[in-house]
């Protein structure tokens, strides 16, 4: 009798005129809904079926302006405001309605973007973007990429910026009266600092061939905390321990002039909690000895894929194998329970799309997980289980029409 239900809805108008060779502007008015309703068995004599609903209606606008100067140099700015008029959070069971709650919330925000070409062989790009919370106030994030072309057969990119995640209204205020949760009201937003610098060689026309190193510093980040019972319920903090991330990744390209392509890829990285908050601590990669492994990153990742035109570029089939490392439970800390570890998996996608150029008309329809692979993954602690399979082969069809 246990059972989840979640639907989302949207609608987007947008417009994208061209005035000019040096002005463009784009503007986008959108409308969604999301629905969720989820039914929780539980012994009669603990309230019986606990049904949970949460109903959320938002509305959003976005104006960007691009102005150009010739290829030397272009400026992107822009706005976007969004306003959730319905967030409304409902949990009950046959004893008592424990959660009714209701929480509209504003967003707003302005950004910029600067590209300047200042030689031939060099593009700087350097933007920020702040944005407004009513629920938790502002956040500012910058980034930066520097492109160089150091040899006529070579592209380098050095690229750094920062992120942020803002918590969920049901990390902010989910609660079931205490009997397993309570609510965090007081948690903020993460925050993520990445830098990677990548280089591409090509071959030959048609190959290429390209090389990454990245790093990330990870702050703030929402974790659940408690056992999830009456004494010491489940809620959300933001982690006191930081997490660096270092790691690579190696690709090659080959493209025919007919549209057949094929390319594959290898990455690794290894994430840990950070003994202090610090740049020392990150550039020394010191480990927290309060911690163990990070919970749900892989450190391995590979991926072979490819695509073969079936009647020119008007149908296409496609097709994905992606290998995954395991990943580490939730037991991260050194006082929880010992800490396992899922198994490797290996997923297989292949899609049908097509395209008719003079209708605006685009489809596609695939298999996802063809080989049926049955792969769980970890989750949090509001499960009783540390890891939930995740679903086998599934099934989706697209289509699209451009006006």
């Amino acid at each position: 009798r246990t059972r989840q239900i979640d639907s989302r809805a949207s609608l987007e108008l947008k417009a994208e005129p061209r005035f000019s060779s040096s002005l463009a502007t784009m503007t986008r008015l959108h409308a969604n809904h999301y629905r969720f309703g989820g039914n929780y068995a539980r012994p009669e004599s603990e309230g019986g079926i606990e049904r949970d609903s949460f109903k959320g209606t938002w509305f959003g606008l976005e104006q960007r302006v691009e102005l150009r100067a010739g290829d030397a140099f272009k400026l992107t700015v822009g706005g976007e405001g969004q306003l959730h008029v319905q967030v409304e959070q409902q949990a009950v069971d046959a004893a008592e309605a424990f959660l009714d709650d209701s929480r509209p919330y504003q967003i707003g925000a302005i950004y910029a973007l600067a590209d300047v070409r200042a030689h031939e062989r060099l593009l700087i790009s350097v933007g920020a973007r702040l944005d407004a919370y009513s629920s938790f106030g502002k956040t500012l994030n910058p980034r930066l990429a520097i492109i160089g072309k150091p040899y006529e057969r070579g592209n380098t990119k050095l690229m750094l910026g920062r992120a942020f995640r803002a918590p969920s209204v049901y990390e902010q205020y989910y609660n079931d009266g205490g009997i397993t949760q309570v609510e965090s009201p007081s948690i903020g937003p993460e925050s993520v600092y990445s830098l990677e610098l990548e280089h591409a060689h090509r071959f030959s026309p048609t190959v290429v061939g390209t090389l990454a190193v990245f790093g990330n510093y990870m702050r703030d980040l929402v974790l659940s905390a408690g056992q999830g019972d009456e004494s010491d319920p489940l809620h959300y903090v933001n982690s006191q321990a930081p997490i660096g991330t270092f790691g690579a990744e190696l690709g090659l390209r080959r493209d025919w002039r007919q549209g057949y392509m094929l390319a594959v890829s290898y990455s690794f990285q290894r994430s840990r909690f950070l003994s202090e908050a610090s740049p020392g601590a990150l550039l020394r990669f010191e480990q927290n000895p309060e911690f163990r492994h990070v919970a749900n990153s892989p450190e391995q990742l590979a991926s072979v894929k490819g695509a073969l035109p079936l009647l020119g570029r008007a149908l296409t089939l496609g097709s994905r194998l992606s290998v995954e490392g395991g990943r580490f439970d939730r037991n991260e800390r050194s006082s929880d329970a010992a800490q396992g570890k899922s198994e490797a998996f290996a997923i297989w996608d292949v899609v049908l799309s097509g395209r008719e150029e003079r209708f605006g008309f685009a489809w596609a329809a695939g298999v996802y997980n063809a080989f049926d692979w049955r792969y769980s993954l970890p989750v949090s602690a509001e499960f009783p289980q540390t890891s939930i399979e995740q679903d086998g082969r599934s099934f989706m069809l697209s289509a699209e029409l451009t006006f």
